[in-house]
């Protein structure tokens, strides 16, 4: 079994060189940006690093189960993938300022996590990283960096408290506010994530902002079209809901048509539990209180008596509840399958 890298000449095929050290199969190989180093990874877990004009061996690192190897652009730094690993960053020479710059990154990192871990927003990080007059300023500009890095987990975590609060109806209005307040942060951190466009239609649909919620609804829609994805249950029937408040009956009930057959499939059942799509059945039932029941039993696990009230909806033989009940033993059905 080879365990040498051999240089050839592009041009004639001519061997230049062969460079020994590795005591097992080389796997990768790569220059460094100026042709100056090469570097290789080998089934021994090293990588070496290698003069490419005299063949001597400059660097030998330790590291299991390496599977890829690359130079940064700058050839400062070496990048190895591994095999359940992941990816680690090496230098690639000794920084020409030792390696208490090093030291001073982790623990300028270190920093910023005790402050998230001590005020939890990102927006009050960097007011007091700006604000805290010991740092020196090359350490303040480091801070701030580590602190963007982290906007989008911030934008998740303002998102997702957001959506607890709003995620269910009969909330008190004031918990809806602040947590519109907290979507509306994250969109601003995160303005291109679809999910928390979503946390934010529905959180703008609780305070009564029917054609933002609908605007967000269809924005989302068309994002998922883009991408080749299709739509969810929870936007759909916050889009069908926010149609009916608007008074847009026909755009509302095909929306709502478009819901129902979505639903058909158990997955989205088990993926949303439903409780959207629950909702917007209850409002569009209207003034029929034994509809409007019929759905309550449903959304309270109570089939029996969601069946009982079907039975009798159906002797009415209403032409405007029809629809409404057939969605209900569609979804009596699919719930009992699951069970």
């Amino acid at each position: 079994m080879d365990q040498t890298v051999k240089i050839w000449d592009a041009a004639s095929g001519a061997e230049l060189m062969t460079l020994r050290g590795h005591r097992n199969r080389v796997r990768t190989v790569a220059f460094s940006p100026d042709d100056k180093r090469i570097i290789s990874s080998s089934q021994d877990n090293t990588i070496k690093v290698w003069d490419s004009a005299t063949g001597a061996e400059l660097m030998t690192l330790v590291i299991d189960h390496p599977s890829s190897i690359a130079f940064s652009p700058d050839g400062k730094t070496i990048a190895v993938g591994t095999y359940g690993n992941g990816i680690r960053l090496w230098e690639s020479t000794t920084p020409a300022g030792g390696y208490e710059p090093r030291w001073s990154a982790e623990a300028t990192r270190r920093f910023v996590d005790e402050l998230y871990k001590e005020t939890g927003f990102h927006s009050e990080v960097i007011d007091r990283l700006k604000a805290d007059k010991r740092l020196a300023e090359p350490a303040r500009k480091m801070a701030l960096q580590f602190a963007k890095a982290s906007l989008r987990e911030e934008a998740k975590r303002l998102g997702r408290k957001s959506f607890e609060v709003v995620s269910s109806p009969g909330g008190q209005i004031e918990a809806y506010r602040l947590a519109l307040g907290k979507a509306e942060m994250a969109h601003r951190l995160q303005p291109n994530d679809r999910i928390i466009l979503v946390w934010l239609g529905v959180a703008q649909y609780r305070v009564g902002a029917f054609q933002d919620a609908l605007t967000k609804m269809i924005q989302f829609e068309k994002l998922q079209a883009d991408a080749h994805m299709e739509n969810r249950p929870l936007p759909l029937a916050i889009m069908a809901m926010a149609l009916h408040q608007l008074g847009r009956a026909a755009e509302a009930q095909a929306a709502l048509n478009r819901l129902r057959v979505m639903l058909e499939d158990p997955k989205w059942v088990e993926y949303d539990k439903g409780q959207a799509a629950i909702e917007a059945e209850k409002l569009f039932a209207g003034e029929n209180t034994k509809l409007h029941s019929v759905w309550q039993s449903i959304e309270e696990g109570r089939e029996k008596d969601a069946i009982r009230l079907i039975e009798e909806l159906r002797s009415l033989k209403e032409p405007e509840t029809t629809a409404g009940i057939e969605s209900a033993v569609k979804w009596i059905g699919i719930q009992s399958s699951q069970n």
